[in-house]
């Protein structure tokens, strides 16, 4: 800021700032030019600026005269912005030059406002975080960037680790994260930081006031305060904390923007900023270097219910976690940066009249949905005309040239229906945005207006009647869907007057459309369906009128681009078939009683929590929760229309059935008195009961099909593809009991463990990370990790004991192959992967003994890994009482179909261990 005035020669600068610390030290910094001379940037003889501080609104005309006199003014936003329209108007030519400083505060009103009134000076933004949490951009051409990577490379970001505790109890979280803190401090003083002060984060003023009580009762010997916006006498308290004078401060956002206290180094957070920019300003002020100030450490509780899925990603890490910090803060920075580029190309649509609606789209987020028309040219100049202005307001529109998007917003206005008056409307707010492909000559509309004449817009956009690609081509966008299971099916039926439009789900979709395959008189309209492309789940939504979606999702403009192009290739692809969807979508059926002969393989939960399971969490009690991921379920019985299971917590185990019939479909029954709430799946905990009625248990069948409350899944015969020859590796097995199965029993180690065995493979096969995660909530038996430059690899390998000799008997594979499958949603987010291994060695009988190879250090190492290397997942089975080199037909036929069933869910391979003799 300093340099940029020099070098630009400012004739008078105006800089605006948030708060009045702020204001203060950015006067006194350039009332002597900072370090500037002490860096040799200017000579001795170089006179330093006349500084004006506005300390209060301006209400005279005369104060005109004084900032005149000065050579750069510093000011808060509200004594400009609240001045009178005279005085502003005698501000607006003064200053050459306008700063604004923190610059992520600039969509607030008055610095909007301030911004818009010196326009015709030249402004310059300063900001550490350019992104917001409301997602709006700060507007402007990026002209530098210095990278938090540069910062800790010239010493002026000081290292800093992370503490991570994992308390999920209530009750103690805040004393855990405290003692920790303590801790930390205490370790810096004995290594002579005697200067390092704590600071105690938190959210509200009672909670500060809970703490600060808390903390004197812990802590007694140390000097502590407390400081939020109702505390009396703050700016006494500021100073003596400036001196010196408190050990420990507890405060709620008080010390933030321009305050600057090296001495705070220990960060006691008790409750987590939820905006990942505000996050990282607020780590900033911890990491100030100056001599006799060591490192900085920042404590927080990893099992957080509330926390992010980007913050988890964050505070994932332990020493030297200032890197981490660097190259998420500047990858934060290139995205913002892209984004800002992005949405400077996107300009006022010349030609357009001034809008009735001041009200500025600069950065919407439309859902991913669209229809798309074929147009061999579009004059965006010509959208106005498609609008009765009678019932709509358009506001400005914006246009990205590059890019060739075109987006605005409308308002339309009808009358109420409830009342006989032209004076009062109904007033709805609409957003459509649209890209022209000049290669394909295809122009996409995302809208959100239900009603909204598409076909009229397009015809007068290119001035020809509207060619939709409609129909049947639509739902070529489900191509290439693995499981493909259709949730909901609109179906059209032309020849019943009564009843022309069905829209059906379970198991009356594979009803109609097994009427529509014989060709009875029925028609496609809609389809909503769920599957997995490219070894990760997805859903897709069509319509036969034009419109295809991808439900519950939105994007930025960019990625609402992307994903327009990409289903563009889809539909317009003459080599898909649009009726294999109903070829390749899985039979739903409604079981009222139980198939007879069920082999099950596994219990899972419902596939449909699986993006989310990792942030479920079940309430034992008021003081203790645990997540739903660490829980299992087990079928124990199946008989006629009833099935009976187990939910298998870490102490305890609950039973409870499914019965079948009824109006829902199924009923649960044994869980009435059992006081235990499922908590992060809506808004408020529900109970047991009710998350098992909407949620049921998924049973994994032998023939690859599942079962789930009343519905049975069958995806079909579709081909099965072998287990390749060299997926199957046979061991000897020498000095190995095939019935002991685990090296573990009851805390107790055991010898010759089928269990032990792969371990030791592992090891010598080069796994950096071997873990043993056997009994209940396990990932899989064993849990190995590779790391080769730039690749991290997971294999999870599922152990089996054998009831002796090894044999060919079909049911030693039952089993562990049904652990296979129920493990690969570890696939989708390794990351949970390695917090699930971090706490379960924390946790449980086998604290602290499930490293068999590697330890917590080589984790740490492959969480930071895990930013910027490709990752592999294998799954395997280990099962010592199958002979590899003479299978069976049904054992091949059965192992067909678990590895086809794997390829399909996450496009990896199933290993099998078998054995040689």
């Amino acid at each position: 800021m300093l340099v940029a005035t020099l070098a630009d020669r400012a004739r008078k600068t105006l800089v605006i700032v948030p708060s009045i610390e702020l204001k203060n030290q950015i006067a006194d910094k350039f009332s002597t030019w900072g370090i500037l001379r002490e860096l040799g940037v200017i000579g001795e003889s170089t006179p330093n600026p006349v500084v004006f501080i506005l300390d209060k609104i301006l209400t005279d005309e005369s104060c005109i005269n004084d900032i005149e006199m000065a050579d750069v003014i510093v000011s808060t936003p509200s004594l400009i912005a609240r001045a009178n329209k005279k005085i502003k108007d005698g501000l607006k030519e003064l200053f050459s030059h306008v700063y604004f400083d923190e610059a992520h505060h600039i969509k607030a009103d008055e610095w909007d406002h301030i911004k818009n009134l010196f326009k015709q000076s030249k402004i310059v933004q300063f900001t550490a975080t350019p992104y917001r949490n409301d997602k709006k951009p700060i507007e402007g051409e990026v002209v530098y960037n210095y990278p938090l990577s540069k910062a800790l490379a010239d010493g002026c970001f000081s290292k800093i680790s992370l503490v991570s505790i994992d308390e999920r109890n209530p009750s103690k979280k805040d004393e855990v994260i405290a003692r920790a803190a303590m801790d930390r401090l205490i370790e810096d003083r004995n290594r002579g930081w005697v200067r390092h002060r704590m600071m105690v984060r938190t959210e509200t003023a009672p909670r500060a006031e809970l703490l600060f009580t808390k903390y004197k009762e812990w802590f007694p010997n140390e000097r502590i305060v407390m400081v939020h916006s109702r505390t009396k006498g703050r700016g006494k308290i500021v100073e003596e904390i400036k001196r010196g004078s408190y050990d420990i401060i507890i405060c709620v956002d008080m010390l933030k923007e321009g305050f600057d206290y090296p001495e705070f180094k220990i960060a006691a957070v008790h409750d987590l900023h939820k905006s990942m920019s505000v996050l990282l300003q607020f780590i900033g002020r911890f990491t100030r270097t100056q001599k006799d100030l060591g490192d900085a450490s920042f404590i927080v509780n990893y099992a957080e219910e509330s926390m992010s899925t980007e913050l988890e990603n964050l505070f994932q890490e332990g020493a030297g976690w200032e890197m981490v910090i660097s190259e998420i803060a500047d990858a934060r920075k290139a995205e913002a940066e892209s984004l800002l580029t992005f949405l400077q190309g996107c300009k006022p649509y010349g030609g357009f009249d001034s809008p009735e609606i001041e009200l500025n789209p600069k950065l919407v987020y439309p859902a991913l949905s669209c229809v798309c028309y074929e147009c061999e040219q579009v004059d965006w100049s010509k959208f106005k005309d498609s609008f009765n202005l009678d019932r709509y307001a358009i506001t400005q529109p914006y246009f990205n040239q590059k890019e060739n998007v075109f987006y605005f917003t409308t308002q339309k206005r009808e009358k109420v229906k409830w009342a006989r008056t032209d004076k009062m409307c109904d007033q709805t707010w609409n957003l459509i945005v649209m890209h022209y492909d000049l290669t394909t000559k295809l122009l996409y509309i995302g809208y959100s207006e239900k009603r909204l004449d598409v076909n009229s817009l397009v015809e007068n956009l290119s001035s020809n009647i509207p060619n939709m690609l409609n129909g049947d081509c639509v739902f070529r966008s489900f191509d290439s869907i693995k499981r493909l299971s259709i949730i909901h099916a609109g179906i059209f039926k032309p020849a019943n007057h009564l009843h022309r439009y069905s829209r059906l789900s379970g198991a009356d979709v594979t009803t109609e459309l097994t009427r529509w395959k014989e060709g009875k008189r029925c028609q496609k309209s809609d389809f909503v369906g769920v599957g997995y492309r490219d070894g990760f789940p997805v859903s897709v939504g069509a319509s036969v009128k034009g419109k295809i979606w991808s439900p519950a999702r939105v994007g930025d403009l960019k990625e609402w681009k992307a994903w327009c192009l990409e289903v563009g290739k889809l539909i317009t692809d003459e080599t898909i078939d649009s009726n294999q969807l109903l070829e390749d979508s899985a039979e739903k059926i409604q079981l009222d009683k139980y198939p007879e002969g069920l082999i099950i393989l596994a219990t899972d939960w419902a596939e449909e929590l699986y993006s989310r399971i990792h942030k479920l969490t079940i309430s034992l009690s008021s003081y203790k929760s645990i997540l739903l991921s660490e829980c299992t379920l087990k079928n124990i019985l199946i008989q006629d229309n009833k099935a009976d299971f187990e939910l298998n917590l870490p102490e305890k185990i609950i039973n409870f059935s499914i019965v079948l019939g009824g109006e829902q479909g199924h009923s649960v029954i044994g869980l009435d008195d059992i006081d235990i709430m499922i908590d992060g799946l809506k808004s408020e905990p529900i109970s047991l009961k009710k998350f098992f009625e909407e949620n049921p248990p998924t049973l994994f069948l032998m023939d690859g099909c599942t079962i789930s409350g009343c519905i049975q899944t069958d995806y079909g015969s579709t081909e099965l593809v072998q287990i390749p020859k060299n997926q199957i590796e046979a061991f000897i097995w020498d000095n190995v009991d095939y019935t002991i199965e685990s090296l573990y029993k009851k805390g107790e180690k055991r010898e010759k463990s089928v269990q032990e065995y792969m371990m030791k493979y592992l090891v010598e096969k080069g796994a950096k990370i071997v873990f043993n995660d056997d009994n209940a909530g396990e990932s899989a038996d064993i849990v190995a990790i590779f790391q080769d430059n730039e690749l991290i690899k997971f294999e999870l390998v599922h152990c089996k004991y054998s009831k002796g000799k090894s044999g060919l008997r079909l049911e030693d594979l039952y089993e562990v192959c049904g652990q296979a499958i129920v493990s690969l949603r570890y696939k989708w987010k390794p990351e949970e992967l390695l917090k699930h291994l971090e706490r379960r060695n924390g946790n449980g009988i086998l604290k602290g003994l499930r490293f068999y190879h590697g330890n917590e250090t080589d984790l740490d190492g492959i969480k930071k890994g895990l930013k910027y290397s490709n990752i592999e997942f294998e799954f395997a089975i280990a099962q010592p009482g199958v002979k590899a080199n003479n299978l069976t037909k049904d054992m091949e036929g059965f192992l067909a179909s678990i590895y086809s069933t794997v390829i399909e869910m996450t496009e990896t391979k199933l290993k099998c261990y078998f054995n040689q003799n």
